[in-house]
């Protein structure tokens, strides 16, 4: 009897482990891909469209400089407002696309304001939107898009559901009062990411002010498991 149950618990963990198994993710690194005419997807009214959040940024920069009286010109003159900037995607492994959809304010150095889509037979479903100028560093694994701000990991599902996957501010020893607690995001303009099996690689650039007023620089190599979440750090020396 007890020989029987026992050959039962046996086959049930062999059954478990082998399910486990099989929902590992086959990760296929990627990094984004141009929307234009030229994809097979590419909806013009989709790439155009000003969305109502975008509009509530430009809205809230106008209320900012209301007393401007040089933005106000520039703006009745038709610049200083919000329309997109660029637009990347990702195709998944179950033939579905990550989109990613980036708007700027006229005169603007760099998009202020982004959506995620998840694009599926001819719907593009918003999944979440960002105000983060220093959003940047976006790779897929083929199953999930990963992305980061204020120097913060963060990877989306398709249902968008978001999680924290790596906080890698740094904390400068000799910042200076510009930077809140000496918590330094990465520059998100040198800085690069890179997949290689089941590992998230990481080039972060880092640069501060000291309390002299220079500029200081720090490089770092992070290595981050994407199952375990377990981080290696290595400084680069110049």
């Amino acid at each position: 009897m007890f020989k029987k149950i026992n050959a039962v618990i046996i086959v049930t963990i062999i059954a478990v482990l082998s399910l486990c198994g099989c929902e590992k993710i086959e990760r296929v690194w990627s990094e984004p891909l141009q929307y234009n005419e030229e994809t097979a997807f590419y909806d013009e009214s989709f790439a155009t469209e000003i969305t109502e959040g975008a509009k509530e940024l430009e809205q809230f920069s106008y209320e900012l400089n209301a007393d401007n009286e040089e933005f106000i010109d520039a703006w009745n003159e038709g610049h200083l407002r919000i329309g997109p900037d660029y637009i990347q995607y990702f195709t998944l492994a179950d033939g579905k696309s990550f989109v990613i959809k980036a708007y700027i304010i006229d005169m603007a150095l760099n998009p202020e304001y982004f959506e995620i889509y998840l694009y599926n037979e001819g719907e593009y479903k918003l999944l979440k939107s960002l105000n983060a100028s220093d959003f940047c560093m976006t790779i897929s694994d083929g199953t999930y898009l990963y992305y980061s701000y204020d120097g913060i990991l963060y990877r989306l599902t398709e249902s968008g559901n978001e999680k924290l996957m790596l906080d890698a501010k740094y904390n400068a020893p000799d910042a200076n009062k510009y930077y809140e607690k000496q918590q330094l995001p990465w520059d998100f303009v040198t800085s690069s990411i890179s997949g290689e099996g089941d590992e998230i690689i990481i080039n972060a650039d880092y640069s501060y002010r000291t309390e002299d007023e220079e500029w200081a620089f720090v490089e770092k190599i992070i290595r981050l498991n994407a199952d375990s979440l377990k981080a290696t750090v290595e400084n680069i020396e110049h």
